[in-house]
This record gives C-alpha cells, sequence and structure tokens, in this order.
C-alpha cells in the first residue's frame, strides 16, 4: 500500500512529460523518492529543459535546485528575498 502512495507522483510526472508540454510545473517532485529516483527524474527533466521545455520547480530540496536550476527565486513568507540566474547561495 504505502508502495503505491510513493509511486503516484512518479507516475503523474511521467503522464505528463509524455505529453511533451512547453511547460512543467512540479511541486516538490522528489518528496518520498528515494535516490536512484531522483537521479532518473533530474536527468529527465535536464533533457526536457534541453528540448526546450520550460521547467518550474518549487521545492525545499536545495541540492536539487542547485543541481538544476537555471534560474532560483528564494521565496520567505510568500516574498522574493532573492532572484538570480544561479543563485551563490546554494553552492
Amino acid at each position: 500500500m504505502w508502495r503505491s502512495r510513493l509511486l503516484l507522483p512518479a507516475l503523474a510526472v511521467a503522464v505528463v512529460m509524455a505529453a511533451s508540454p512547453m511547460v512543467l510545473c512540479l511541486d516538490e517532485p522528489t518528496r518520498g523518492l528515494d535516490h536512484e529516483a531522483k537521479s532518473a527524474l533530474v536527468a529527465d527533466l535536464r533533457r526536457l529543459a534541453d528540448s526546450g521545455t520550460s521547467v518550474l520547480l518549487a521545492s525545499h530540496d536545495v541540492e536539487l535546485v542547485a543541481e538544476v536550476a537555471d534560474r532560483v527565486v528564494l521565496l520567505a513568507r510568500g516574498q522574493v528575498v532573492e532572484e538570480d540566474r544561479k543563485s551563490t547561495r546554494l553552492n
């Protein structure tokens, strides 16, 4: 039962990615993923971005953001505190 709950978000992302969207919005896409699944998702997101898809990612996973983001907007209490092409705060 618990495995099916963890697989549902991955399945939803896979279904959306199959449609070749121009923009893909993801909210906490790595929640519940193990390292292998997270690496696969990162590779898929890079492929999509390289093919021209805009990927909008909301995440508390600073490691993921530092690895994949071209542009970072840091929010605190709903307000923009920093915006940059590649935030030096994350490195």
